[in-house]
């Protein structure tokens, strides 16, 4: 059975979505925006007993978290409908589905030392140009457009004041250098996103200090620290740093025409 979650849900979405990436983010949305948002849609799926997924569209990005007793039949026949510009689950789950043009990448767990090393904190003068050499530098993550920067700027402001986002930084000449942000916290995890350097000042320790400042005041909060590497390279720094492979998480992209 799919029904719109509510308030009462909740309880067995947290136990779903505990100690998983796409859980954290789901979490997030939740613990943000609540239950009754024109652009936040959250939906349960049930077989007899409990609850056995989760589905969240916010905007046109959709995440889903499921059990394995969940009927994919259905939720394939849902998704279907769906309408949403991206999904977002564990990549086992996306073929399962039935999915065959999926984006695979690797999640890492911070299994290392945590240290601090002096970032600053993430001000709000900061975020533009924040937003500006995550865009250039890792053109993946977020558009250059300013539109979307807006849309970034509102939602990571919302989240911060909530305590549910964060961000570090390095400057060098009084230029901002490098960052690192988290997409998404929830009261056990979180997971960094937003993690660029300036090209020009790579192969100075930039990002790793960077990294492990906002893994250090994650750890103090006692959250388990996730990543998604966008590519080899990021692949390769994360599991220098600390970080263990943990996961694949897969993307799937949704024509504007269904």
């Amino acid at each position: 059975m799919l029904k719109r979650a509510t308030a009462e849900d909740f309880a067995e979405i947290q136990q779903l979505c505990r100690g998983s990436i796409t859980g954290t983010r789901i979490l997030c949305y939740i613990l943000a925006y609540g239950f009754e948002r024109d652009f936040l849609e959250i939906w349960v799926i049930r077989d007899s007993a409990a609850l056995t997924g989760v589905l969240v569209k916010f905007y046109d990005d959709a995440t889903l978290i499921c059990s394995e007793n969940a009927d994919l039949e259905q939720l394939s026949a849902f998704i279907g409908m769906f309408y949403s510009r991206r999904l977002m689950c564990k990549a086992e789950l996306c073929r399962a589905l039935g999915f065959e043009d999926i984006t695979v990448k690797n999640a890492y767990r911070f299994v290392g030392k945590a240290e601090y090393l002096e970032a600053e904190p993430l001000e709000e003068e900061d975020y533009e140009a924040a937003y500006s050499l995550i865009s250039r530098e890792i053109p993946d993550s977020f558009s250059s457009d300013k539109e979307a920067y807006l849309s970034f700027l509102s939602d990571f402001t919302f989240r911060k004041r909530r305590g549910l986002a964060r961000g570090v930084c390095t400057h060098t000449d009084g230029i901002l250098s490098s960052v690192a942000l988290t997409g998404s916290e929830a009261k056990n995890a979180a997971i960094i996103s937003g993690v660029a350097c300036n090209a020009d000042l790579q192969k100075r320790g930039l990002g790793k200090r960077t990294v492990l400042s906002l893994v250090d005041l994650l750890d103090k909060d006692n959250k388990t620290v996730y990543v998604i590497a966008l590519n080899k390279g990021a692949e390769g720094f994360y599991e220098h740093i600390g970080f263990e492979k943990t996961e694949e998480i897969g993307f799937v992209e949704r024509k504007n025409d269904v």
